[in-house]
């Protein structure tokens, strides 16, 4: 499990929170945010061991110094649950469930672990290279209404922002290089679609930041599609589509990634 995934998964519990488009999340009778403030305090105690295997040593903190059970357990089990979430079901991840699971004693909590995991993998199966993308209605600057599933006939990178998510505003500077890069291939099409709730401040972004490349809004009927169908639970987050309506990768490279003008050169052979 790479250092900067466990990082950004214990930053989004010590805020209660992290980048998502639905922010509905039930919260817990206990509070995790806390127990990881004491984790936090001793992620730097072993610099060896945290570079070594992050997950691990993260698991052995929670291990030494949360001592009642059942906080522990749920500990690590939101810490499960919420890479699943942002991650979905990735080879690492199993992993790090697997390693989990080990060190919970109480048998409910497993069982939760358990069946989110397999609800999870379910979910993602419709995301898998191949199956075709799910309607998902957007809209134009201007009002129009289009849906996704419907943009045939190019590869399509698309990005999923919002203007208040300064990790999705920190993309655009390399997005806009590889817009530039691509600019003028009729093979591939490149769209951001933003998840602002507030149609107005997206616009004035939009004014006061304006960009070459096609930009839409998830509208109102197309928000629940988003994080269900499209499992949106973290932005910013890219897909790659092909000219025939069908994944690619639907957690694809982001435009800062030094590979990513070469993977999308890769797929228009």
């Amino acid at each position: 499990m790479k250092k900067t995934f466990i990082l950004a998964t214990m930053l989004a519990l010590l805020t209660g929170s992290f980048f998502s488009c639905d922010n509905t999340t039930k919260q817990e009778p206990y509070n995790p945010d806390s127990l990881f403030g004491i984790i936090n305090d001793h992620y730097l105690d072993d610099t060896i061991a945290m570079e070594k295997d992050p997950s691990a040593y993260l698991l052995s903190l929670i291990d030494k110094h949360i001592p009642n059970q059942v906080n522990h357990d749920r500990l690590i089990a939101d810490m499960v649950s919420m890479q699943m979430l942002m991650g979905g079901i990735s080879e690492e991840i199993t992993k790090f469930k697997d390693a989990a699971i080990t060190h919970i004693k109480t048998d409910s909590i497993v069982a939760r672990i358990n069946k989110e995991f397999a609800d999870i993998q379910s979910d993602y199966e419709k995301l898998k290279p191949g199956n075709a993308i799910p309607k998902l209605s957007i809209n134009t600057p201007d009002g129009k209404n289009l849906n996704l599933a419907d943009f045939k006939g190019k590869l399509l990178y698309v990005d999923v922002w919002a203007t208040w998510c300064g990790p999705c505003v920190g993309e655009i500077p390399a997005l806009e290089e590889v817009y530039k890069h691509f600019k003028g291939n009729d093979k591939i099409e490149i769209i951001s679609i933003s998840c602002d709730q507030d149609k107005d401040a997206w616009t004035q972004f939009l004014k006061e930041n304006p960009h070459q490349w096609a930009q839409y809004i998830v509208a109102e009927d197309g928000q629940d599609a988003l994080s269900n169908e499209y499992k949106v639970m973290s932005i910013p987050r890219f897909m790659v589509i092909d000219p025939e309506g069908k994944f690619i990768n639907a957690d694809a490279l982001r435009p800062s990634d030094e590979d990513i003008i070469s993977y999308l050169e890769g797929l228009l052979k």
